[in-house]
């Protein structure tokens, strides 16, 4: 009896997998007007929850079932794509993967107005 999951396997052989490498952010002036502006000094404080996107996939039932420590899934997305930053579902910016102190990060490139 064959115990291998055809499945999981072809996700990991369809195309080779090679880890990217990501520019190190150094200090860099801020440019440009700030995201939100006006009078801030009675919600300043308050903490919001962003995340960034960086792409999505598709895989079978068969084959999500099939993954296990080690199993890649491809994303639909370029090497180094512009990542959504979203705030409550909603896309506020769009910036690309950086490094800070070894630690992921995303400068902005794009903000606002027309992001889907």
């Amino acid at each position: 009896m064959n115990t291998s999951n055809p499945a999981s396997e072809s996700l990991q052989d369809a195309t080779e997998v090679s880890p990217i490498e990501l520019p190190a952010l150094s200090a860099l002036p801020m440019e440009g007007p700030p995201l939100f502006g006006g009078r801030l000094d009675l919600v300043g404080g308050l903490k919001v929850r962003i995340r960034a996107l960086v792409g999505e996939g598709e895989i079978s039932v068969t084959e999500l079932f099939g993954l296990k420590d080690g199993s890649v899934v491809p994303l639909a997305c370029d090497v180094n794509p512009l990542v959504d930053v979203q705030l409550d579902d909603r896309t506020i910016a769009r910036g690309e993967l950086v490094v800070v102190d070894d630690m992921l990060g995303v400068r902005i490139t794009e903000l606002g107005h027309g992001l889907a």
